[in-house]
Formats: C-alpha cells, sequence, structure tokens
C-alpha cells in the first residue's frame, strides 16, 4: 500500500495531467494558430512550434521523468522527496498545457499574449501537483519492520561494545592535490592551501569510533560526535553501502537517511522509530547489531543487572 501511494504521487499525478492535456490538444486542434507560440520574451511571443511537435515532446519528457521519479524513489522517501519528484515531472506538461490555452482561438502566434499566463502556469502547476504528492505519499515515522541479528545477551545482563574502523590510505590521496598545478596557473601559495585542506578533509573522514550500551549509540568520526539514544532506536542489522555515493558524513534530502562512511562494504544500520536509518561503517557490524537489538529487545534495558559483559 505504501509503495503504491508513493507510485500515484510519483507517477500518477503528473502522468494524470500529461493525459488531459493530450486530450486537450486534439479536442483544440482546430482552434490553435499554425504554428503556435511557445516562447515569451519582454512580454510578447518571439519562438514558435507546430502544436503536434511540441506537445509530444514535452508529454515523452514527462513519462520519462515520471517513471524515472517512480523507479527511484521508495515508500521510505520522505514526502518532501515526493512532492518534489511529483512536481518536477509534471513540469514539462504543464508548459504545454499553458502554451496551448495561451495560443487558443487567437489567428496568428504573434497574437498569443499569454506571457503572463505561461509565466504563472509554469510555477503554480508543478507546485500544485507537488503539494499533493506530498499528502499522498506514506506518512514519515512509518518504521520498517527489521529482524536482526543477536549475540545472545541474558535478562540481567549488562554490556557494552565499542569497535570502529580506520581507512589509512585515505589521507595519502592528499598527494594528488599538487596535480592542480598542472591544471592552473594560480600562485604557489594556493596550490599549497589546497593541498592542506585536502589532507585535512581527508584525514577528518579516515577513522571513526562508536560505542553501543543501554543508553544507546555513540558515534565519533574526528570531527563529528552524534549520540542515538535507545529510545528513539527501532532495531539495528548489518547493511552493504557503496564507496561511489562519498565518504564522510553523508544525508540523504529524499529519505532523511544518514550515513558516517570511512569506506564501502558492510555497515552498521540503525533503524529508528522515525522510520529513518542511520549507516556507520564499522567492522564487525553484526555484533553491534547484536547487542544493540538483545538491548532493545529486553525490558529495563538501561538498568543495573547482575552482571557485566564489554564486546571490543
Amino acid at each position: 500500500m505504501n509503495r503504491l501511494r508513493t507510485t500515484l504521487a510519483t507517477a500518477g499525478l503528473p502522468g494524470a495531467l500529461a493525459i488531459a492535456t493530450g486530450l486537450l490538444h486534439e479536442n483544440w486542434r482546430t482552434r490553435l494558430p499554425d504554428p503556435i507560440a511557445v516562447h515569451w520574451q519582454n512580454g510578447g511571443p518571439d519562438g514558435t512550434a507546430d502544436a503536434g511537435v511540441f506537445v509530444a515532446i514535452t508529454l515523452a519528457t514527462t513519462a520519462v521523468l515520471l517513471v524515472a521519479g517512480s523507479l527511484l524513489l521508495n515508500w521510505k522517501t520522505h514526502r518532501i522527496g515526493v512532492g518534489l519528484s511529483a512536481g518536477f515531472a509534471s513540469l514539462p506538461a504543464a508548459v504545454a498545457l499553458v502554451v496551448l490555452v495561451a495560443n487558443l482561438d487567437v489567428a496568428d502566434w504573434r497574437q498569443a499574449d499569454g506571457f503572463l499566463l505561461a509565466l504563472s502556469g509554469t510555477i503554480g502547476i508543478p507546485v500544485v501537483i507537488g503539494l499533493l504528492g506530498a499528502l499522498m505519499a506514506p506518512k514519515t515515522g512509518e518504521v520498517e519492520s527489521t529482524t536482526g541479528p543477536s549475540v545472545g545477551l541474558r535478562p540481567g545482563e549488562r554490556a557494552t561494545w565499542s569497535g570502529g574502523a580506520t581507512n589509512n590510505y585515505l589521507p595519502l590521496l592528499a598527494v594528488f592535490a599538487p596535480l592542480t598545478f598542472l591544471a592552473t596557473d594560480l600562485p604557489l601559495y594556493f596550490h599549497l592551501l589546497f593541498t592542506a585542506t585536502v589532507a585535512v578533509a581527508l584525514f577528518a573522514v579516515s577513522r571513526l569510533r562508536v560505542r553501543v550500551d543501554g543508553t544507546g549509540v555513540t558515534i565519533r568520526m574526528v570531527v563529528f560526535r552524534r549520540h542515538v539514544p535507545l529510545d528513539r532506536i527501532a532495531g539495528a542489522d548489518v547493511a552493504t553501502v557503496s564507496f561511489f555515493t562519498g565518504l564522510g558524513l553523508r544525508v540523504n534530502p529524499l529519505t532523511g537517511d544518514t550515513a558516517y562512511k570511512i569506506r564501502g562494504g558492510e555497515a552498521l544500520r540503525l533503524v529508528l522509530v522515525s522510520g529513518r536509518s542511520v549507516y556507520v561503517t564499522v567492522d564487525r557490524p553484526a555484533q553491534a547489531a547484536g547487542l544493540l537489538n538483545d538491548l532493545l529487545a529486553r525490558d529495563g534495558a538501561s538498568s543495573p543487572g547482575t552482571g557485566s559483559a564489554t564486546l571490543a
């Protein structure tokens, strides 16, 4: 159902607009000049096109955009992302519709005095479609069900896990920064400053540490520190992240997911009660996820117990 709602928002709304525009074009053929005005400048028309070709191209573009949006987004996508996708996909069809209306019942394209109509419609229609798409999208905060690993923590026991990861190769990439000498003729001090900045940035994302205990998860990456309380976590498991999506602190504006990455490969994934996820590229992520799931599964996870253990 969530996937259907997202598809209807990202594909159904722009698709309905495209179909309506196509039907109106067929119905208005005899009421349009040949050619039609398709561009306005300084308040007057200054560009023309064949109506049939123009409408066909814009509707084909709408079809490509709505299919792409429907395939790329999923039910976890934030409502803002769904709304942006729906509004963006509807833009070509909106342009075609306002252009047809501006040319309706004029004898010659030069008489198509529809600059304000074209401007307001081109902006207003995608905004309305985007708002409707955001309202149709599933509500954020729907938690994904996850069955993660376990370390077999028994009732009454306390445990902590500490670990992390280091990527010693990243700072070495700074040796390529002086190649800017070959590409530009800027002063020497600029190249030295650029090289130093690159080295510091790479060092900042080359190592991280994570601690899991009864209070939650603490993530440290040199200049970044974040604590996720246990009551904000719904579960944990192991996921795979790609090196090619970037390193450091990464935030997906569509899903709201966050990643602390110093490499690609296996990562600890925290599924938050808000429905979003946090990815951390630590070594032995299954052990961290297992302890976290055990702490979540029992009552009074943070209360003192009869025993203790440390996992590292």
